[in-house]
């Protein structure tokens, strides 16, 4: 996002997401290898991610994990960016 190359952002984005997240990530979480915290924190880093290229999902799964109310912060738009 940087470099102004949101296209290349999406594409790396979605690899990662789709290839470690919910391949990886959610398949250990069910083994026992890794933490529903953890897990549950990888899913809010990534909704941090994902939120400029379709904000309104986003903001609705945000909304519907109570995180919210949580966090205290109504919109995800306005949570601080993920660091790396």
């Amino acid at each position: 996002m940087a470099n102004y190359k949101p296209g290349l952002a999406a594409d790396r984005l979605y690899d990662s997401f789709w290839h470690y997240f919910c391949d990886e990530a959610i398949e250990k979480c069910k083994a026992g290898q890794l933490s529903s915290t953890l897990l549950a924190a990888g899913l809010e880093t990534y909704l941090k991610l994902w939120q400029p290229f379709m904000p309104f999902v986003t903001q609705a799964i945000w909304q519907e994990l109570g995180k919210a109310v949580e966090n205290g912060e109504q919109f995800l738009a306005g949570c601080d960016w993920p660091s790396v």
